[in-house]
């Protein structure tokens, strides 16, 4: 277990920074410190530990089918009352088989089989999505999360009648991006941060004028009760339980898009020698869109100039160094993607 005087002394180290840096206070500053001494052993204490439960009209879950949103799920269960709980999964067409029929085994056994499900009412999927922008999503283009998951999530949303307090599965320990957010705070904060300065802004968020009406008459909260727990933690649960998607114990790190155009090359060759069909796929939209899947500089130029599925399965079995150091974080404002 950590000891009292390493903990004062990563408190002092880190007001000390903010102080010098002239940053206001927040208490959100001192998490990455924290969040590298918390002890590992305390599934089950943090569990059953007490949260503070707003008090809205709907407490809405985001599921993605990940270990996180699995893990927070059984947390719902515990905590939340039923009768003003739902479940949300955002579905971008583009989720493995596995993925899919994991998600609807947990709708079974935990959601009553009332699972919620949204979808683009423009886009069918990922595929059709591509097609129309005539290319795919890529690091410095990432309308694929947009499109997909925000945009039907913030339209469900401005649907809803009262108070909503949307929950994740967001973890500090995931990142230093990560561990710098809030545990708790206003879903809609970059409508509301515009609406009050504009100019630090260099587009206008994602319905602002939709958002700022339905904010006259309700208030929607972001809340992430796993935010300091470990990754042992959430596996711990998700094994006890049965509940853990089972891409993982095949290898793969994460379980959204399948896969993700910023996945990582190991995951490339994993997905090539476990899916071979998935491959296939991709080659069919490439030739179909005359585009790549993978964006350029995913695989070094030394390798290939193009990054064509096969040249990329290629250069992911291959020991050629280059190309982009581990796997790209594809994170929104929202953090809908896992």
């Amino acid at each position: 277990m950590t000891s009292v005087p390493l903990l004062v002394f990563s408190f002092l180290i880190s007001y000390v920074y903010i102080s010098r840096s002239g940053n206001k206070y927040d208490p959100s500053l001192f998490a990455p410190f924290f969040l590298l001494h918390m002890p590992s052993n305390s599934s089950t204490a943090r569990f059953y530990e007490r949260y503070p439960i707003p008090d809205v009209d709907l407490h809405v879950i985001a599921f993605s089918g990940g270990k996180d949103s699995s893990t927070l799920v059984l947390w719902a269960k515990q905590h939340l009352p039923p009768e003003k709980t739902c479940f949300v999964f955002c579905d971008t067409g583009w989720e493995s088989p596995v993925t899919y029929k994991f998600v609807e085994s947990m709708n079974r056994r935990f959601m009553d089989s009332k699972l919620i499900v949204l979808r683009s009412q423009t886009y069918r999927g990922l595929v059709d999505l591509a097609t129309k922008r005539k290319r795919f999503p890529s690091a410095l283009a990432r309308f694929c999360t947009e499109q997909l998951k925000i945009v039907p999530m913030i339209d469900w949303i401005l649907k809803q009648e009262g108070d909503l307090a949307i929950y994740q599965g967001i973890r500090g320990q995931e990142s230093a991006a990560r561990a710098r957010m809030k545990q708790s705070e206003d879903f809609f904060a970059r409508q509301i941060k515009y609406r009050e300065d504009p100019k630090q802004f260099r587009r206008k968020p994602l319905f602002q004028d939709q958002v700022t009406t339905w904010l006259e008459r309700r208030s929607c909260k972001v809340e992430r009760p796993l935010f300091y727990w470990k990754t042992e933690d959430v596996l711990k649960i998700c094994r006890e339980n049965d509940t853990l998607n089972p891409l993982y114990d095949k290898g793969f790190e994460r379980v959204g898009c399948y896969p993700c155009v910023m996945c990582s090359k190991k995951e490339i060759r994993l997905l090539a020698d476990k899916d071979p069909d998935r491959i296939a796929q991709i080659r069919s939209y490439e030739k179909k869109l005359g585009r790549t899947f993978f964006h350029h500089g995913t695989v070094p130029d030394s390798f290939c100039k193009e990054p064509w599925i096969d040249d990329v399965v290629r250069w992911s079995r291959s020991e050629h160094k280059g190309g982009p150091k581990g796997s790209w974080s594809c994170m929104s404002f929202y953090n809908h993607c896992e």
